[in-house]
């Protein structure tokens, strides 16, 4: 069971998400990674979810979406999902 807060972060574009990365706890990233794919029942996290419906990022959200989060730790996931997104940026 999951207790979900509203956390004072809203990103509109992928430079404002990745400020936003910066910011949030490895909690936070739990959620929308590795609950989200249990919550919706598609096996995608939200982040790629938002990126591709929202941004229309399909092939950043695809290959977000490809990672397999059990390899990696949490901070692991973080940096590696900032480092796709600023090669997307530049």
């Amino acid at each position: 069971m999951s207790i979900i807060l509203p956390l004072p972060y809203v990103a509109r574009d992928l430079k404002g998400f990745v400020e936003v990365l910066r910011e949030v706890s490895t909690s936070c990233l739990y959620f929308h990674i590795f609950e989200s794919r249990l919550r919706l029942g598609k096996g995608e996290n939200d982040f790629s979810t938002w990126m591709r419906d929202k941004l229309g990022e399909a092939e950043l959200a695809e290959k977000i979406s490809h990672l397999d989060p059990y390899n990696y730790t949490l901070e692991g996931l973080r940096s590696l999902l900032i480092q796709l997104i600023e090669k997307r940026i530049k």
